[in-house]
């Protein structure tokens, strides 16, 4: 099965859990959130199952880091935490096209250095978007931080790092 049509059939699986009574049962959330993160994992043609590999973004501090032949101490990351995606598909419209389009809007995976990642959980910014955030800018946790993105491909700068 290609990977759209597995986007699709988790897409599918979480309108119908999102929308059952009982979705606030322990057992539904862990559902919803395996197949919630599935779906993410499937939303775009890069690869879902890594972080890193499926990274369109990368931070300057990263991209110096891997220039230089260092690919140690990286973190692979949603820019819009899943945690975050899945507060935004149990609020309002809980429709399949509106949860499709959701997961396509915040399915983006960044690579970060682990002193970035560090500042993201000493602002409490880890698992959330800040408390300003319009539900527009997927990059407004970078911000705050003070963490600069490039559109770059993670698989394919690593293909042309030093060493």
């Amino acid at each position: 099965m290609s990977k759209k049509k597995y986007f699709l059939k988790y897409s599918e699986v979480l309108h119908q859990l999102i929308n059952r009574e009982d979705y606030d049962n322990p057992a539904i959330k862990d559902l919803i959130r395996y197949s919630l993160r599935q779906a993410i994992n499937h939303a775009t043609d890069l690869p879902g199952y890594d972080n890193k590999l499926g990274a369109s973004l990368i931070s300057e501090k990263a991209l110096e880091q891997i220039e230089n032949g260092d690919l140690d101490n990286l973190v692979g990351e949603h820019v819009v935490p899943v945690s975050e995606v899945n507060r935004i598909l149990h609020r309002g419209n809980r429709s399949l096209e509106t949860i499709k389009n959701h997961i396509l809007s915040f399915s983006t995976r960044a690579v970060i250095t682990k002193q970035e990642d560090d500042v993201l959980r000493e602002l409490g910014l880890s698992k959330q978007m800040p408390k300003s955030w319009d539900g527009e800018s997927s990059l407004d946790r970078y911000e705050v931080a003070n963490i600069r993105c490039v559109n770059k491909l993670y698989k394919d700068v690593i293909k042309t790092r030093k060493g």
